[in-house]
């Protein structure tokens, strides 16, 4: 749990910090999902959250030990998700 979970936050971290790079921004990624407050989304192994402005953006992660995917909520800010 505390594995998948340190990696979704530090892909979130990495992203929101340009430290991806612009070939993955640019390719591999088939579609991309733009979060809204409060609602709640389901992420899997490959997706990434990126922060979608300079302003302080807080997410809620929610994972399950032995369970592919886990439950992100955006608190506040603006994310995207994109999937491969």
């Amino acid at each position: 749990m505390k594995q998948t979970l340190c990696m979704i936050l530090g892909t979130l971290l990495l992203a929101g910090c340009g430290g991806g790079g612009s070939s993955q921004n640019s390719g591999g990624y088939t579609q991309t999902t733009s979060m809204k407050e409060g609602e709640t989304y389901t992420v899997h192994k490959g997706d990434q959250i990126v922060k979608s402005s300079s302003e302080k953006t807080v997410i809620h992660v929610t994972h399950i030990d032995g369970h592919e995917e886990s439950a992100v909520t955006l608190v506040s800010g603006s994310a995207t998700i994109k999937h491969p």
